[in-house]
């Protein structure tokens, strides 16, 4: 593959784009492969394949601005190799590169020696929140056959959108339905920004956005500079994400509130509930939100190591879109770029930091509060970011001395403080208050009366208020932000203009605690707990949150194995230990329990697994239906990408050769017999490893006898076709194995062993 680090294409800023977002992708497409062919010095043809890889907007010259992309491209030129095309194109930006894919580690041989025992129950993971960290953690434990469970607090998606909608309007605010608390975490309502500061070495990062794409995200995401979602986009991909874990054995509690961690012998056993309910696990991930003050207390109180940190309290500070976007692009309301965005940093002259932070171009200020009596704001932006004003909030950083106590959880009481004041000042509304009116506020100045009338307004979801903001945050943080907007004044002409908005308080920026963790994630001292995301310490926003959960999945995944995994290594080491004449004993009473079952006696068809690998010998059930006169069909895989088999009919075993995976197959040529549906009788017979007493099977993980049998839905259900599955006695297990099924698992009929027959 050769990657192309900067294709220009000029930009006017006032080209006509389509409107449809796909088809605005495939007009670029079309020209960065144009640009791409003269590049190389290739035939347009000739480029197979062409991805972006990243995109960003070089405006430094207000008369010539470019998009610069990075774009990887594959060659089908005949009788030319990649080294041929750069060296004939003497292209300096090109090179030959090779695709980066992330890889969770499943499964890993090299982890063996580091499983721990979990006895006879492998357990399942309990997650405890369901902001990005804990979704991301349950869909890679999910996808890797761990079912977890994930306990929220807060409402799901679709009650917690009616229940913001509402407290916007006037409505009373709810404990467990707000901007902070339910489905996806404070990120699902705000701007839905996706870029990081995090370093992504293993391709983590854009692991991450394929998974957001993958669940409805536009293809954008992955390669903008500065990818963004939108809180309408996001609340659609958030409940996708979920259904899909779902499908894959997990499941969601939703307000229901953990409020104790059962701890034994410095190991997790399980979550408490408020409602008394208790869920026991050997493993328990806290992805609590920023927010969750209540269970900071709880969690201090039941001796879990934490400690404070700095973050950064300040205001929301507003201006109209035209005014950004004239002084980055030159012009107020361009049509093929992009509402800007901006970055402003500074430092005050007592030192400290004072920068913009979650920046929202054609955005929203949110009443984000989630406590009685205390509010705070946050920014808030749709896909379209097509809202007349463009807000961040202006925040100076804060450490511990600034708490005034020297207590864990004293940064919690600081932003407490500061909430108070702000509902105060407006009767729960949100403070509004001019730049001017603050800077004279602050530094004591007569506040002007002049008439504001023909000023912008602020755009803000929830109601709001003229008041003195100025009087929410101490004097010398006040006198920070006054002094930074100068210098950010200086940056972006009208920054620091009289008209510019100022709302508050901005206090939950990051946790005001860290969770301390050792290297395996764990919390210090307590075996199988796993602090993690924004909550904990260790992220800052919605990609850093879903990687640190990500990692974590990680963790658990090299220290635990999957429920799946569990029961499917506990079968396998006794089925391949079986001493040679134990083994022939109970093959013979199996093939004699499965011939004597009315379900062969009845079935003119026979479809039937080719043992191998220590599978219950299927050798002689075949010979015998084969001399009964039966119809014998033996499994062929025929596409291994889409887990497609056929069942190929036999005259002799003699016909059965060696084929995928060492298993052996019926040749498939133009004169072979396929199943098809017919009206006539028929047994399947599977393989697998583990069963239980309810029709549930556990097989070897690739979905082939699954992907069959939905194809014959009809004689399921009619009764035509039976499904058999067959095993030694031990194999048969009195665990409830329903929460490692799939959605598309089809469960047995009949369970056969040496022992038993089991009619369901």
């Amino acid at each position: 593959m050769i990657r192309i680090s900067s294709v220009k294409l000029v930009n006017s800023g006032t080209e006509r784009l389509p409107q449809n977002r796909e088809e605005q992708y495939d007009q670029l497409k079309r020209k960065l492969t144009k640009k791409v062919s003269k590049l190389l010095k290739v035939d347009i043809s000739d480029i197979s394949k062409l991805i972006i890889r990243k995109h960003s907007i070089d405006a430094r010259k207000k008369t010539e601005i470019m998009d610069v992309y990075v774009v990887d491209v594959c060659i089908n030129k005949k009788g030319f190799t990649e080294e041929k095309v750069l060296k004939k194109s003497g292209c300096k930006s090109a090179a030959i590169v090779s695709e980066k894919k992330y890889v969770f580690p499943n499964n890993r041989k090299e982890d063996n020696e580091l499983k721990r025992d979990t006895g006879d129950n492998p357990g399942r993971p309990i997650i405890v929140g369901s902001g990005p960290a804990g979704l991301f953690c349950a869909y890679e434990l999910a996808v890797s056959g761990y079912c977890p469970i994930v306990i929220e607090r807060g409402m799901d998606i679709d009650k917690r959108h009616e229940a913001v909608e509402a407290f916007w309007r006037g409505e009373a605010l709810l404990p467990d339905g707000n901007v902070q608390f339910g489905e996806g975490g404070a990120g699902t309502f705000s701007d839905g920004k996706l870029n990081t500061m995090v370093k992504d070495k293993n391709g983590l990062g854009y692991e991450c956005l394929k998974i957001f794409h993958n669940f409805g995200a536009s293809e954008d995401i992955l390669y903008e500079s500065k990818p963004h979602i939108g809180t309408d986009v996001l609340h659609t991909v958030i409940k996708n994400i979920r259904n899909k874990i779902i499908e894959m054995g997990g499941e969601f509690y939703f307000q229901k509130k953990v409020n104790s961690l059962i701890i034994k012998n410095n190991k997790i056993g399980g979550v408490v509930c408020e409602d008394g309910q208790e869920f026991i696990s050997n493993v328990v991930v806290l992805a609590i939100g920023h927010s969750a003050r209540d269970t900071f207390y709880a969690l201090n109180d039941q001796g879990i190591t934490m400690e404070p940190k700095a973050f950064a309290v300040g205001l929301r500070v507003e201006h109209s879109q035209a005014l950004i976007n004239k002084s980055q692009y030159g012009i107020d309301n361009p049509t093929s770029l992009p509402p800007s965005p901006y970055k402003v940093t500074a430092r005050s002259s007592d030192g400290r930091g004072v920068y913009s932070f979650c920046m929202c171009p054609g955005g929203y200020v949110v009443n984000a509060s989630s406590e009685d009596k205390r509010l705070c704001v946050n920014g808030m932006s749709y896909s379209g970011r097509d809202g007349k004003n463009a807000n961040s909030a202006i925040v100076v950083t804060v450490e511990p001395k600034d708490f005034g106590s020297d207590e864990i959880l004293a940064g919690v009481e600081f932003q407490r403080k500061l909430e108070e004041k702000a509902y105060q000042l407006a009767g729960g509304k949100v403070p509004v208050e001019y730049f001017d009116d603050f800077k004279n506020g602050v530094l004591g100045v007569e506040i002007n009366a002049t008439d504001k009338s023909k000023r912008n307004l602020p755009c803000i979801k929830g109601l709001w208020e003229f008041a003195p903001v100025h009087e929410i945050l101490p004097d010398d943080i006040n006198k920070s932000i006054i002094e930074g907007m100068g210098h950010f004044g200086r940056m972006i002409e009208g920054f620091d203009s009289d008209e510019a908005i100022f709302s508050g308080v901005e206090a939950r920026t990051s946790s005001p605690v860290r969770m301390t963790r050792d290297e395996n994630y764990e919390a210090v001292g307590i075996e199988g707990l796993y602090p993690c995301g924004e909550g904990a310490g260790y992220a800052g926003g919605i990609t850093s949150a879903a990687m640190d959960g990500i990692r974590t999945a990680e963790k658990i995944a090299i220290h635990y194995r999957s429920g799946k995994s569990f029961y499917r290594d506990m079968a396998k080491n006794k089925r391949d230990n079986l001493d040679k004449d134990i083994r022939k004993n109970l093959d013979d009473k199996l093939s004699l329990n499965i011939q004597n079952s009315y379900e062969y006696k009845d079935a003119s068809n026979i479809l039937i697994y080719c043992s191998a690998k220590g599978e219950a010998d299927t050798t002689s059930i075949i010979d015998k239906a084969i001399a009964d006169g039966k119809k014998v069909y033996c499994p062929k895989i025929t596409d291994t990408k889409n887990r497609v088999m056929e069942f190929v009919r036999i005259n002799s075993r003699s016909e059965l050769k060696d084929g995928k995976y060492s298993i052996p197959e019926p040749t498939l040529n133009n004169n072979s017999e396929i199943f098809t549906a017919n009206k006539e009788n028929t047994l399947v017979i599977l393989p697998g490893l583990v069963f239980d007493k309810s029709g549930n099977r556990i097989g070897y993980g690739g979905g082939y006898y699954d992907n069959f049998l939905i194809r014959f839905s009809d004689e399921l259900t009619n009764g035509m076709m039976k499904i058999a599955a067959i095993g030694y006695d031990f194999q048969l297990i009195k665990e409830d194995l329903s929460c490692y099924m799939n959605k598309h698992d089809v469960k047995v009929t009949t369970i056969l062993t040496d022992k038993e027959t089991i009619r369901l």
